[in-house]
C-alpha cells in the first residue's frame, strides 16, 4: 500500500498535495517545524481531519512502511527524516517532482510568473469549480471561498488540474501543461536573465497556448506562434479596457465583455483577466467565467483586510519582492491619507539579491508622509549568508528617503496605536511567515 510522508507538510505547496493524495485514498503522514513550535494550528487541524497523521520533525515518523518521502525546498539534507529515509533506502521526491507526476496524463492549466500566480490560480480554480468541471486545484495560498472546506478543491479522478507553477525552486520546469500562463517577469529569487531562461523553457514545454503579460515578449525565449498577450495594449489578444477601481472592488472589460470583482487592487484586474482568458480557452462559457469572478472572495494574505478600527484599515499581505510591493502600495496610495508599511524580508538571500530594487521601490512608491517599519529578516534556521540583513538594508534605504524605522514585532502594535490616525492604513507585508497574520490582528486589537 502506498504511504507518502511529507517533510515540511505545512508549506503552501505541500499541504495541497497531501490533501489531494488523501482524496485518492492514499495513506499520508508528515511533519513540520512550525507544528513543533505550536504554529499553523488551522493547517494542522485540516490535515488531521483528512486522515493525515502528524509527527514531530525528528525522524520518528519515518519507518519501513513509508513508500515515498516528499521534501519541500525548505528542508535541508541534514534533516533527520531525510537522513533516516536514506538509511532505510526509502525514495525521496521533491514537491515539484510529485506535482509533475500527479499532472501526468491529466489536462493541465499551469500558472507561473513572478507575481500574481497564486491569485490567478485561485480565480481560475474557483471559476472551474463553480462551472461544475471535474477539476483539482493546487493553489499556493488559501482561497477564501474554500477556507473551511478545502476538500472541495480536489476530485478523486480529475479531468482537469489547475496548478500554480513555482519558478523559485525551478520546479516549474517539470511541468508540460496544455495551457500555461506567465503573468509577468521581474527580479525575485533569480536574475532576469535566469528567469527568462526558466520561463522560456516552461513556455516551450507547453503543448498549447501561452497567455502572457506585457513583460513577456515573443522572441528567443518565447514562441511567438503560441504566445497570446493579455493586457491593455492595442495589439493584445485579450485586451483589458474600461477598468474601474474602487476601495472594495473593481470592474473591467476583456475583449469587450464585462467583468466585475469584489476584491480591490489594480493588479487584481490583471489577475482576473489572466484567469478569464485561461478559462475561456478551456472552453468555459463567458457567463460562467463572469459569475465565477464576481463570487471570488480572494486569497488569504493578498490585500487581506483584517479589520477597520477608528477609521484605520489594517491589511495583511504576502508582498515581498519589489514588483509585488510596488503594486501593493500603488493600490492603496490614492485611498488613504497615510500608509504605515511594516515589511519583513523573507530571507537573507532574496534581500541581498533585490536590495537595490527594494530601495528604489520604497523610495519612489511611498510618500514622505508615509512610514516604513523594517522587521528582522525571517529565518527558520539552516546555513545561509547573513552578512546583509535588516540593519544593513535600513542603512541603505536611509540614504534615499526619511522616515524609515527598524522595529521589533512585539513593539509594532504599541507604536502604531500611538501614531496611526483616522484615514490611514496599516499594511503588514512579507512571505513565508504565517505569524504575520497574527501581527496584523494584534495591531488591529491595539488601535
Amino acid at each position: 500500500m502506498e504511504h507518502y510522508f511529507f517533510s515540511g507538510i505545512a508549506g503552501s505547496g505541500m499541504q495541497v498535495l497531501a490533501l489531494y493524495l488523501r482524496k485518492q485514498g492514499i495513506k499520508v503522514s508528515g511533519s513540520d517545524r512550525s507544528f513543533d513550535l505550536k504554529e499553523n494550528g488551522l493547517i494542522r487541524k485540516q490535515l488531521e481531519k483528512s486522515g493525515t497523521v502528524i509527527h514531530k520533525q525528528e525522524g520518528s515518523g519515518i519507518n519501513r512502511g513509508i513508500t515515498t518521502v516528499v521534501a519541500s525546498a525548505a528542508v535541508e539534507g541534514t534533516n533527520p527524516e531525510l537522513v533516516r529515509a536514506k538509511r532505510l533506502k526509502i525514495p525521496v521526491k521533491t514537491r515539484g517532482r510529485l506535482l509533475a507526476d500527479l499532472c501526468e496524463g491529466v489536462k493541465t492549466l499551469a500558472v507561473g510568473g513572478t507575481s500574481g500566480k497564486t491569485t490567478v490560480t485561485g480565480m481560475a480554480g474557483h471559476i472551474a469549480i463553480s462551472a461544475c468541471l471535474p477539476v483539482s486545484v493546487f493553489c499556493g495560498g488559501t482561497i477564501k471561498n474554500y477556507e473551511n472546506s478545502p476538500s472541495l478543491l480536489y476530485r478523486k479522478k480529475p479531468g482537469l488540474i489547475i496548478t500554480e507553477a513555482d519558478e523559485s525552486d525551478r520546479s516549474i520546469l517539470f511541468l508540460s501543461p496544455e495551457i500555461s500562463v506567465i503573468t509577468n517577469i521581474s527580479k525575485d529569487h533569480h536574475s532576469i536573465a535566469e528567469l527568462l531562461r526558466i520561463f522560456g523553457t516552461f513556455a516551450s514545454q507547453s503543448s498549447g497556448s501561452v497567455i502572457a503579460g506585457n513583460t513577456v515578449k515573443p522572441g528567443r525565449h518565447f514562441p511567438a506562434d503560441r504566445l497570446l498577450c493579455c493586457g491593455t495594449g492595442p495589439g493584445a489578444h485579450f485586451r483589458i479596457e474600461k477598468a474601474e477601481y474602487g476601495k472594495s472592488g473593481s470592474a473591467f472589460t476583456l475583449n469587450g465583455k464585462k467583468y466585475s470583482l469584489n476584491i480591490p487592487g489594480k493588479y487584481n484586474v490583471y489577475n482576473a483577466a489572466f484567469a478569464a482568458a485561461a478559462c475561456l480557452l478551456l472552453g468555459i462559457p463567458y457567463d460562467a467565467v463572469k459569475s465565477g469572478l464576481s463570487t471570488f472572495k480572494g486569497i488569504k494574505r493578498r490585500l487581506d483586510r483584517i479589520g477597520s478600527v477608528r477609521g484605520i484599515d489594517v491589511y495583511d499581505d504576502f508582498a515581498h519582492n519589489p514588483h509585488k510591493i510596488e503594486a501593493l502600495i500603488g493600490s492603496l496610495r490614492k485611498s488613504y491619507r497615510r500608509i504605515h508599511f511594516i515589511y519583513q524580508p523573507h530571507g537573507f538571500k532574496p534581500l541581498m539579491l533585490c536590495r537595490k530594487e527594494l530601495v528604489s521601490v520604497f523610495s519612489s512608491s511611498l510618500r514622505e508622509r508615509d512610514r516604513l517599519y523594517i522587521l528582522d529578516v525571517f529565518y527558520r534556521g539552516g546555513q545561509t549568508d547573513m552578512s546583509f540583513g535588516s540593519d544593513e538594508f535600513a542603512a541603505l534605504l536611509n540614504k534615499k528617503r526619511r522616515y524609515n524605522y527598524r522595529a521589533n514585532k512585539k513593539d509594532i502594535p504599541g507604536i502604531l496605536a500611538g501614531s496611526a490616525q483616522e484615514g490611514d492604513c496599516i499594511v503588514v507585508a512579507g512571505a513565508r511567515d504565517n505569524t504575520l497574520t497574527a501581527l496584523a490582528e494584534n495591531i488591529a486589537a491595539a488601535l
